[in-house]
C-alpha cells in the first residue's frame, strides 16, 4: 500500500506575474478558470486526511491571490496537516497579510526569485516592480518567523545571473536555496524557448554550487548523473545538494487539481490519471487507493511506462541506482541518446 506524504493543491491558475516558462498552458483558457470552492476545500481535505497525507503545499498559478486563502489555511490546520506555500511573494510585501496567514496556520513558504536585480527578475516575470515586492515579501516572512526558502528556475532568460542570485541570497538566513531546470511545457513542446537541456542545467548548477561554497543549495530537478563532473558530483551528493529521484516515477505524492483531476506532477495539467468525482460526489479514500494502486489502471500503467532507462547508455552503465535518468518530461523534447553521456564514456 502506498504511504502518501505530500499533496500539491493548485488553488487556481490565475497569477499576477507572467513568467515566460510557466508550466500552466498559456494557450488553454480553461486552465485559468479552474479554482477551488468552499465545498471542494472541505471534501478535498477530508479525502487527503483519510489517505494519510501529512503535508499540503498550496501552489497555482499564484496562491496568494486566491480570495479564500486564509480560510483554506485554517481548514488545513484543523486537519493537523502541515501547510506550505509556493509563491512569487509579491503579496507578502504587505505585513498585515503575512500576519493573517501565520494566524491561519502557515508554517513554511517558498519564494520564487528569478534574478538578482530588478532588470533580470522583472524581465522574467514580465511585471515591472515585481522584484522589489518579492524581496520585501521574503524579508517580511523571515521577520515574522516563517521557515523560508527560495526557488529559482534556471532558464535561458537568467542563465547569466545565477551566481549573482547565490551572492544576493547569501545573508538572508534561508532554510534552503532551491534551483530547478526550466523544462518544456507539455502543451507546447516546440515553443518551449526558455527551456534548457538537462546537460545545460547540470552545468549551470555546477557553477551555482561552486559559488555557494557547497552550502545550502539544492538542485530539485533530477538529471542524469553523467552530466556532472564526477568528483564534484560526489561532493554534491555528500552534501545532499542533488535530487536523484522524483515522485513522478514512484508515485508517493500527487497533485490534486481544483476540478478533481489527480495529476502525477504539476506539469501534467490537463493530463489526469483519473478524477476523484463520481456521480457528482468525491470518492472515498478506499476507492481512491483502489484506482491509484490498480496495476492495470492508468496510474500504474503511466508509472510503468516512464520508469525506464531513457538511453541505452544507462543500461550499459547499470545506472538506475541512484540515477533514474533525469526528469522524464525532458525526454519528450530532447533526444536522450544525444544528451546522455553514460558513465562508461566519462
Amino acid at each position: 500500500m502506498v504511504d502518501f506524504h505530500t499533496v500539491w493543491f493548485p488553488v487556481h491558475y490565475a497569477c499576477n506575474n507572467q513568467c515566460k516558462w510557466c508550466y500552466v498552458p498559456q494557450n488553454i483558457v480553461a486552465e485559468r478558470n479552474k479554482t477551488l470552492t468552499d465545498q471542494k476545500e472541505q471534501t478535498f481535505l477530508e479525502l487527503v486526511t483519510d489517505l494519510g497525507v501529512k503535508k499540503v503545499i498550496l501552489i497555482g498559478g499564484e496562491p496568494t491571490i486566491y480570495p479564500d486563502l486564509e480560510r483554506f489555511l485554517y481548514r488545513i490546520k484543523e486537519k493537523r496537516l502541515h501547510p506550505a506555500l509556493v509563491t512569487n511573494g509579491r503579496r507578502f510585501s504587505d505585513k498585515e497579510f503575512v500576519k493573517r496567514l501565520i494566524d491561519a496556520g502557515l508554517k513554511s513558504v517558498t519564494f520564487s526569485l528569478e534574478g538578482s536585480t530588478p532588470e533580470v527578475h522583472d524581465r522574467a516575470t514580465q511585471v515591472h516592480g515585481s522584484f522589489y515586492e518579492s524581496v520585501q515579501g521574503m524579508k517580511n516572512a523571515l521577520e515574522y518567523g516563517l521557515s523560508v526558502s527560495t526557488e529559482t528556475t534556471m532558464s535561458r532568460e537568467n542563465q547569466g545571473d545565477l551566481e549573482n542570485i547565490v551572492d544576493f541570497l547569501e545573508n538572508f538566513g534561508l532554510s534552503h536555496r532551491l534551483f530547478n531546470i526550466c523544462g518544456p511545457c507539455l502543451s507546447d513542446l516546440a515553443e518551449s524557448n526558455s527551456a534548457l537541456t538537462p546537460h545545460e542545467g547540470a552545468k549551470l548548477f555546477e557553477k551555482v554550487y561552486k559559488r555557494a561554497k557547497k552550502k545550502n543549495v539544492r538542485l530539485v530537478t533530477p538529471v542524469p548523473i553523467c552530466s556532472f563532473e564526477q568528483e564534484l558530483y560526489q561532493d554534491m551528493r555528500n552534501n545532499h545538494a542533488i535530487s536523484h529521484g522524483c515522485h513522478i516515477l514512484f508515485g508517493f505524492n500527487f497533485v490534486l487539481d481544483p476540478n478533481g483531476d489527480v495529476l502525477p506532477c504539476v506539469h501534467f495539467t490537463n493530463y489526469p490519471l483519473f478524477n476523484i468525482f463520481k456521480d457528482g460526489k468525491v470518492i472515498s479514500a478506499e476507492e481512491f487507493r483502489t484506482r491509484y494502486e490498480d496495476k492495470e489502471g492508468t496510474n500504474q500503467q503511466f508509472r510503468k511506462a516512464i520508469r525506464r532507462y531513457p538511453s541505452l547508455k544507462c543500461i550499459e552503465g547499470n545506472c538506475w541506482n541512484p540515477c533514474v535518468g533525469g526528469c522524464p518530461v525532458f525526454w519528450l523534447k530532447y533526444d536522450a541518446e544525444k544528451e546522455i553521456k553514460g558513465i562508461k564514456n566519462l
